[in-house]
């Protein structure tokens, strides 16, 4: 299927600015509000900040160590979020470790909940009652940037949001080499998981089982991916997946799923390079996914479903580089907020004519 020349998401460019080694887009509950939060991996200078989607003011919440892969809201905790801090460019990443930051007054409180090496990937998790933190190791070790040799797994633990530490963090799922894509699926009573890595996709389902949590897999497509994420693209009531492979790959597609396999039913049109920035939500009333490459033309596309019943998707921006892309509500309207690493900004994309 080609590109449609018809547009009906459109956006344009609200704020932009420079930010050193940009690579977290994410959001924080501030000021009774959502706010969109950027983070740097950049080392030693990296900064943290969040920017106010209805004045589009910024302020600094952290400045450094850097190496920062993801910033987390804790749940019913206003100013209180989870990093990932000291995955340093390129993979030097033996110390990289997770952070309870707590606003205090005009400055945050940190504290160190675990040291994990090559943690790439976090989220929490809620399951039965409980609230529990997921993380993804990248890898084990590594020689030298190429050196894929060794595998990453996914740790649990149960989180106690009033005393800040992580209970019984141990690995779940070992044996996932280029563990890269992570992404949590809602639920009523638990929310899934879905990684990605060079061994496919595989979902892990909470299960209740004499009071405890246990953890159950499925694996849902054997072949390499990058990152998945979900959103109901077609309004049928099913979730679709949305799949970057392989990994750092240049191949986006939609896929339904068929009891336990994945089935594509389209394809991102043209060529691309170094996918990495993925995103499956909704944004303004309408179900897409986001997807964008950090290689060649260094674009952003919102895929969705047309008025015709077609998927189709537009270029939001290019040139730019997106490392990660998320949407965070404003007052008005929903933006896109996007971290463009190649370019080292960080972009907001509001509604045309808002």
């Amino acid at each position: 299927m080609g590109t449609e020349t018809k547009r009906e998401v459109k956006y344009r460019v609200v704020k932009e600015e420079p930010l050193d080694g940009v690579y977290v887009a994410s959001r924080v509950w501030e000021e009774e509000k959502w706010q969109a939060a950027f983070a740097s991996e950049t080392q030693d200078v990296g900064k943290t900040v969040r920017v106010d989607l209805d004045s589009l003011e910024e302020q600094e919440m952290l400045s450094g160590p850097g190496g920062c892969m993801g910033v987390i809201p804790v749940p019913g905790k206003g100013g209180e979020f989870l990093t990932i801090e000291k995955f340093f460019p390129v993979f030097q990443s033996e110390n990289a470790q997770i952070v309870w930051n707590t606003r205090k007054g005009t400055d945050y409180e940190k504290k160190v909940i675990c040291i994990l090496p090559f943690a790439h990937r976090i989220d929490i998790v809620r399951a039965f009652g409980n609230y529990y933190l997921a993380a993804c190791s990248l890898c084990r070790k590594k020689d030298f940037t190429e050196d894929w040799s060794t595998p990453g797994s996914v740790y649990v633990g149960r989180l106690d949001l009033e005393k800040k530490y992580v209970i019984d963090f141990r690995p779940i799922l070992d044996g996932i080499f280029q563990n890269h894509g992570f992404t949590k699926v809602p639920g009523e009573e638990a929310e899934r998981m879905l990684i990605a890595g060079r061994t496919g996709i595989v979902e892990i389902r909470p299960a209740e089982e004499s009071g405890e949590t246990a953890w159950k897999m499925t694996t849902l497509l054997e072949e390499p991916c990058s990152d998945v994420v979900v959103t109901d693209i077609d309004g049928d009531g099913e979730l679709e997946y949305g799949i970057l492979s392989p990994f750092h790959g240049d191949r986006f597609r939609v896929c339904k799923r068929r009891q336990d396999r994945l089935e594509s039913i389209y394809e991102l049109p043209g060529e691309h390079a170094f996918g990495h920035a993925i995103y499956g939500g909704q944004a303004n009333g309408k179900n897409l996914f986001l997807v964008g490459f950090r290689g060649a033309g260094k674009e952003l596309y919102a895929v969705y479903m047309g008025g015709d019943g077609a998927l189709r998707a537009d270029l939001v921006d290019e040139g730019k580089g997106p490392a990660n892309v998320t949407v965070v509500s404003g007052r008005t309207q929903d933006y896109i907020c996007a971290a463009n690493r190649q370019s080292d900004v960080y972009t907001i994309y509001g509604r045309d004519g808002a």
